[in-house]
């Protein structure tokens, strides 16, 4: 019973780390402005972080929906929200009325106390995940970090066929 629960709910935090992520690839440069607003990352690091975060995002993502739970995972998963939560925290107190910057079904909605709300949530579910984990956690096999890569890829060269770059540098 409890093994189906927590598949559940890795599924659950795949769905939202994959529409997140999908979600910023296709709105990178309203993404930017997003991170921007923030008002905590020097400027010139604000393109390389987006990048960081939708990588994170997507490598998580798959993780969770394929079910290769591993510290490693679910270590990103967890600094990913509590960053952006402790982002919004600080704007919040900044009095600052902007977008979180979310995407995907949780959608882009101005910062509340309700998304930290949300957000300490999804901690929660990662946290039983992490209870529940098996004494012997094994890393992702080599298949499973090659399809992440090779869908991370695709993404990007389909990104740069419509002509949606990323102009990093």
């Amino acid at each position: 019973m409890m093994n189906i629960f927590v598949l559940a709910l890795c599924h659950i935090l795949g769905i939202v780390f994959l529409t997140s992520s999908i979600d910023k690839i296709f709105k990178y440069k309203e993404f930017i402005i997003d991170i921007q607003n923030y008002k905590i990352l020097p400027s010139k690091s604000e393109k390389v972080f987006a990048i960081v975060v939708i990588l994170s995002q997507l490598f998580c993502a798959f993780n969770f929906i394929f079910y290769q739970m591993n510290y490693i995972n679910l270590g990103i998963a967890l600094t990913l929200i509590l960053c952006f939560t402790i982002a919004i925290i600080i704007n919040l107190f900044r009095n600052n009325k902007i977008n979180c910057g979310c995407g995907g079904i949780v959608g882009d909605k101005q910062i509340s106390w309700s998304t930290i709300a949300r957000n300490f949530f999804l901690i929660l579910i990662i946290l039983v995940i992490i209870m529940n984990l098996p004494k012997s956690i094994q890393f992702s096999s080599n298949l499973v970090l090659f399809f992440n890569i090779t869908i991370i890829y695709g993404i990007i060269k389909v990104c740069n066929k419509y002509k949606l770059t990323l102009n990093t540098f």
